[in-house]
């Protein structure tokens, strides 16, 4: 493939397409300068407010140059948390250049299409797949040991904005005898990042949930810190995390069986270390650039793009 990269304009997102370069080379693919010389497109669809060079979106679907898209909305991330996939309402976007070029490619180019945010209860076009973040570089930390996870102040530890499931999450926490830490952004203001990471190091386990009940950062930001616990959700991840083996997971209205599975877990010093360390290791094998990208190289190749 000679691959064209093309991001709105004075736009990029750092952990998307420079994370593909090496493992696209080392098979064999390059990357162009121009539109021209393409034989697909790359396109980052960023936070969908971008503009991009109108002269290069009509190369495009004038030479059909299949394309690629990348879709890390924050879909469902939304105060009520009905934001949905705009693929699904031609006109909810309609009169925005990047989602009139969406149509017409549809409609005259060979589409492959990523999204972060997949429902699994939602029926999509064949074209479209998840994908997921990778690992935060800057967020490696060294792994604790099971006497310093162990014996943390806190059980539980939140910090963001208030949503509806994370309001649930947290009212059905909080009478449990649990120890929580649990900060709502909206009201004290957002925490500096390296107290916000400082505070986690002090729970056994982080929560992680999203305003419209799909994965949040917090996955990739604080995995080395504590134990996963993640809200339930509707998002279709590829490699997810397992619950009692690599994470603790928790209904957006938490049943009693699961509160007592967390308790259980939190009063056995080696088994929470253990779902600790297996977590970290599931981010690593599977969360990784060399994995993302070779995945999405097999998915292409599987639609006919090599």
């Amino acid at each position: 493939m000679n691959i064209y990269l093309l991001s709105p304009i004075n736009k990029s997102t750092k952990e998307l397409f420079p994370t593909f370069i090496k493992t696209f080379e080392e098979q064999g693919h390059t990357f162009t300068s121009g539109v021209y010389d393409s034989t697909v497109c790359f396109m980052d669809l960023f936070s969908g407010l971008g503009e991009y060079n109108q002269s290069v979106l009509n190369e495009i679907v004038e030479r059909k140059i299949p394309i690629v898209y990348f879709d890390a909305f924050d879909y469902g991330g939304c105060k009520d948390g009905t934001e949905e996939w705009f693929g699904f309402d031609a006109m909810k976007y309609k009169g925005t250049a990047w989602c009139d070029f969406f149509w017409r490619t549809i409609a005259y180019c060979k589409v492959v299409y990523f999204m972060r945010k997949k429902d699994k209860t939602k029926d999509y076009p064949k074209w479209v797949y998840s994908y997921e973040l990778t690992m935060y570089e800057d967020h490696i930390f060294e792994p604790v040991t099971a006497d310093e996870l162990f014996n943390r102040p806190y059980d539980i530890f939140f910090a963001g904005n208030e949503s509806p499931a994370r309001r649930s999450v947290y009212e059905g926490l909080k009478d449990t005898g649990l120890k929580l830490d649990w900060y709502w952004s909206n009201e004290g203001g957002k925490l500096p990042h390296d107290e916000w990471v400082n505070r986690a190091r002090q729970s056994k386990l982080f929560a992680a949930c999203d305003g419209g009940g799909y994965n949040c950062e917090r996955i990739y930001q604080l995995i080395y810190t504590g134990v996963l616990l993640k809200q339930r959700n509707n998002q279709f991840v590829l490699r997810d995390f397992t619950h009692g083996f690599s994470c603790l997971k928790v209904s957006e209205i938490p049943l009693s069986h699961e509160i007592d599975f967390i308790q259980k877990i939190l009063s056995n010093k080696e088994r929470l270390h253990n779902i600790y360390t297996l977590g970290i290791k599931n981010i690593e094998k599977y969360y990784n650039p060399q994995f993302r990208a070779s995945y999405i190289l097999q998915v292409l190749f599987q639609n006919g793009i090599n």
